[in-house]
């Protein structure tokens, strides 16, 4: 048995904030851990999401931003928030809750922003993306896997938003990788 689990499954296919897999993982999840504080379990570190937040809120803060987050991977996400807790709290097992906002890095799904940017930036095509008027937290993946180890490697409970703490503006990101990589191809905003 083990005394202290990082737990990070969850489905994150193609369409995953309207999909009903999130329901199936919500369950898992809440399985998994029920089996965990009954066999000796003593702390567990479980992944939540930005997604669990009210974006209409302005900002993302741990204590005070509603979890109303209209898509269903975020409100089923913010359930397993909820439940883990007491569920958690009754077995006397630390829960460590980690919203981990957007990542970038190696492995991520060429569809992403960055990627595409990359990519077509790289081999001079065109560059379709949104408007890009929004601000976004990006953390280096990496960055984010050594916030999980430290935040299992101590006694902090709770929920913790993982990321910058700098929320950048999807323009300069774009522009920026244009920059770097001395691209002439043409950005097709919207």
């Amino acid at each position: 048995y083990f005394e202290n689990c990082i737990y990070l499954p969850w489905f994150t296919g193609p369409k995953c904030h309207g999909s009903i897999a999130n329901l199936d993982w919500l369950k898992y999840s809440l399985e998994f851990l029920k089996i965990f504080c009954e066999n000796s379990g003593k702390k567990i570190f479980m992944a939540g999401s930005v997604s669990e937040y009210d974006f209409s809120y302005g900002y993302f803060n741990e204590d005070s931003t509603p979890l109303n987050n209209s898509s269903l991977y975020g409100q089923t996400k913010a359930s397993l928030f909820r439940l883990a807790t007491l569920v958690c709290a009754n077995y006397g097992v630390k829960l460590q809750w980690g919203r981990i906002f957007n990542c970038y890095g190696p492995f991520e799904k060429p569809a992403r922003l960055m990627p595409t940017v990359i990519k077509n930036s790289l081999s001079s095509q065109n560059i379709p993306v949104s408007l890009c008027d929004k601000y976004q937290d990006y953390l280096y993946v990496k960055d984010v896997a050594s916030a999980i180890v430290a935040l299992i490697n101590s006694d902090l409970e709770g929920p913790f938003n993982i990321c910058s703490g700098q929320p950048l503006y999807l323009r300069d990101i774009v522009k920026t990788i244009i920059e770097i990589t001395s691209s002439k191809s043409n950005v097709l905003w919207g």
